[in-house]
């Protein structure tokens, strides 16, 4: 068994705080082949909600990520404030944290269904953070992060920074 850690050759830069950031990944790999990382795409939205303007997301509806952070790529791409294109068929890391002082459960739709393994919630409010791994079958999908379809209650977004990573790993 051996860890693979792959450094993309560029560096790109943090638009919050302008800093240059160098991406890397890590790979396991039982076989002895001399697998390499060719690209690791990251993709970086965001929505500083105002502090006297909390968000309110039906069952069903996504939310809004309206700005654009850190990029180093055209393979995800934004379509609207709360949907986004993969490009490439894949493996993507999706990561996302929002506040809130509602009970509720946030998922992640893959070209409009549901994935039922990546549900992410709280029982008393506060911070929803949701991390998981999906695989793309056809160019061009779309996500988004959704208030769960069957829950019972809008979710409350509290003012503060609502944040989305997206990150896909091309493994040759």
């Amino acid at each position: 068994m051996r860890n693979i850690v792959c450094y993309i050759d560029e560096k790109v830069k943090n638009n919050n705080n302008n800093h240059l950031i160098t991406p890397q990944v890590s790979k396991t790999s039982n076989s002895t082949d001399n697998t390499q990382c060719k690209k690791i795409n990251i993709a970086n939205f965001y929505n500083l909600i105002e502090k006297d303007s909390p968000i309110i997301i039906s069952p069903g509806a996504a939310i809004e990520f309206t700005k654009d952070g850190v990029s180093n790529n055209t393979d995800i791409k934004r379509i609207t404030s709360s949907t986004f294109n993969l490009t490439l068929v894949g493996i993507y890391e999706i990561s996302f944290q929002i506040t809130t002082n509602s009970i509720g459960q946030l998922v992640v739709v893959l070209n409009e269904t549901e994935i039922p393994y990546a549900v992410f919630g709280n029982n008393i409010g506060g911070q929803i953070i949701g991390s998981c791994i999906i695989t793309t079958t056809s160019p061009n999908s779309i996500i988004s992060i959704n208030n769960i379809a069957h829950n019972s209650s809008d979710i409350t977004i509290m003012p503060t920074l609502a944040n989305l990573i997206i990150k896909s790993y091309i493994f040759m």
